[in-house]
């Protein structure tokens, strides 16, 4: 088992299989103890072995793996009655009828075929073509417009006859315990929990669409690097475009950090393979819009463990190949009395570098440029459709802002906002503005309406 732990820590997915495969009924039998329905020992079960892969390097000696394991299902189990949500009726209908199919080494070659579809695509093409439903029942069942179905199978047939991907370490775990939909269907959810931006007052469905159709998440999969006084840290996952910058952080004591819940990381310094400044907060420059940060506590299955989501605004994509990020100061506290209960753990100089995702280099991204109706309120800095939705900064003097985004004099779409920072003495503010547009849409003209006041976008011709 030691050398089955150590393959997986070296990035053996099979030898993880392995391990799982000889502990599923084990597993099982513990949380049959704890769990009487079937179907929530089957997601705690999931959940368990998820989170024991992305967290396998936190394990100090091998040997102790399957302890470890059973106490994270353990912790799992115990956290079940408060924390569990239950699903809507759709994974009950898909467990169903998968389980009484009878045909697993028939889909196989199936499951092979599909392998390059992101879950959405896979769970329209298993109900369209393996379990024959409808357009229209799929619709029902997963609450998608029947057009889009029909987009997505489109879609799906072209990647299916193109390159396919690497199949990443997910689809191999999901047949140990159960179906490829609710697991695949799990780590998306897992993933859309944690970027749930609302706690930091970025309200933007588009990013949790984006990391649900397009696996819009990079998972950094690095060791964790030495800070001062016996702390660790690491980037667990990264989440990027022309304007939004999320980064999740691990930090890894070898004490008790119970009565902390928070980091902050201070002279951060984010940097491009060119050196171009993504993010800074060491300095603030004058007259620009102040890079805006947020934070969101991350629940960790250990008291020797913080996890937080970090949010920036950033000085855009500049079709970056590596990320360089330079810190110096972290100091962790409680939120609920940051001058009395905080430490220092570090003041030295820290570097992490990251490699960028083939599919964050080079984003298509549609910008717009304005045009002005008798309008001197306003000045947008910046207009975009990304893969996470309709982005403007606007300079403004007036701080009643209520933006609607319109769409051909006929669609309406509701725009959040958020004041990105303000200079009081000249009476200037700047706003994000943002809307969950689609990238694919590709519309040659928006109009801002904040009241009587309209703002008209065209789309910048290359």
């Amino acid at each position: 088992m030691e050398e089955l732990v150590k393959r997986v820590k070296n990035g053996d997915k099979d030898s993880y299989m392995i391990l799982i495969t000889d502990m599923k009924e084990e597993l099982y039998r513990i949380a049959k103890e704890r769990i009487r329905d079937y179907d929530d020992i089957e997601d705690v079960i999931q959940e368990t072995i998820i989170n024991a892969y992305l967290k396998i390097g936190q394990l100090r000696n091998n040997k102790y793996f399957k302890t470890w394991l059973i106490k994270i299902l353990i912790n799992k189990c115990n956290r079940f009655y408060r924390n569990k949500k239950y699903e809507d009726n759709m994974k009950n209908r898909y467990k169903e009828n998968l389980e009484n199919k009878n045909t697993k080494d028939e889909s196989l070659e199936f499951d092979t075929l599909i392998q390059e579809l992101n879950d959405i695509e896979k769970n329209i093409f298993k109900l369209y073509y393996e379990e024959q439903y409808s357009i229209e029942d799929i619709s029902k069942i997963l609450k998608i417009n029947p057009n889009t179905i029909k987009t997505k199978l489109r879609r799906g047939r072209q990647k299916v006859n193109s390159t396919y991907k690497k199949i990443i370490m997910i689809v191999v775990i999901l047949g140990i315990v159960t179906t490829g939909i609710t697991f695949g269907k799990d780590i998306i959810n897992y993933l859309k929990g944690i970027f749930n931006l609302s706690s930091i007052g970025q309200n933007n469905d588009g990013i949790l669409m984006a990391i649900e159709e397009k696996e819009w998440v990079q998972n950094i999969e690095m060791d964790y690097i030495e800070l001062d006084k016996g702390y660790k840290i690491r980037i667990d996952y990264l989440l990027l475009d022309d304007i939004n910058m999320y980064m999740i952080y691990d930090l890894k004591s070898d004490e008790d950090l119970n009565e902390y819940d928070r980091m902050s990381i201070i002279d951060l310094t984010i940097k491009d393979e060119n050196n171009n400044i993504i993010f800074n907060n060491k300095d603030l420059m004058e007259e620009t819009i102040v890079q805006l940060e947020g934070w969101k506590n991350i629940e960790t299955e250990s008291n020797t463990n913080i996890r937080e989501l970090n949010y920036m605004i950033s000085n855009g994509n500049f079709n970056m190949k590596k990320l360089e990020i330079t810190f110096s100061k972290v100091m962790i506290y409680n939120s609920n009395n940051p001058s009395k209960d905080s430490k220092i753990i570090n003041e030295n100089e820290k570097k992490i570098y990251i490699d960028i995702d083939e599919k964050f280099i080079n984003t298509n991204t549609i910008e717009y440029i304005t045009e002005y109706e008798d309008n001197n309120k306003y000045n947008i800095q910046k207009a975009i459709i990304t893969e996470t939705g309709f982005y403007a900064i606007i300079k403004s003097k007036s701080m009643d802002v209520n933006f609607t985004l319109e769409i051909d004099e006929y669609y309406k779409n509701k725009c959040n906002y958020r004041l990105l920072s303000s200079y009081n003495s000249e009476e200037i503010y700047y706003y994000l503005i943002l809307s969950d547009i689609k990238l694919e849409d590709n519309y040659k003209q928006l109009v801002l309406k904040n009241k009587n006041e309209v703002i008209k976008l065209y789309k910048k011709e290359i």
